[in-house]
C-alpha cells in the first residue's frame, strides 16, 4: 500500500512496454551520486524502485517528491528572468 506522505511520488504506466521496464532497470542500476546530500536536498527526482503488480509485472516507479520545487521555465524564458 503506498503512503502518500512518504515523501515519494508514483508514475503509473497504462501501457508499460518492455523498453520502460528496460530504462527503469538500467536507471535503478546507475543511479547519479547526489550532488547536494550534504544539504539534505533533492536536486533531481531519480527513479528510486519499481512498482510491481500482484503477478510481479512492472506497472510503474517510485520517485521522490521535491517539494519547494521551481519550474526550470522560470530561469531559462526571458519573460520570467526580466529579457
Amino acid at each position: 500500500m503506498f503512503n502518500p506522505n512518504s515523501g515519494y511520488l508514483a508514475k503509473i504506466y497504462h501501457l508499460q512496454t518492455p523498453e520502460h521496464v528496460q530504462k527503469l532497470a538500467v536507471m535503478i542500476a546507475h543511479r547519479p551520486k547526489e550532488p547536494n546530500s550534504h544539504l539534505n536536498h533533492i536536486s533531481f527526482a531519480w527513479t528510486k524502485s519499481v512498482l510491481k503488480d500482484a503477478q510481479g509485472d512492472c506497472v510503474g516507479f517510485l520517485m521522490p517528491e521535491i517539494k519547494e520545487r521551481k519550474n526550470l521555465l522560470m530561469y531559462t524564458t526571458p519573460c520570467f528572468v526580466g529579457g
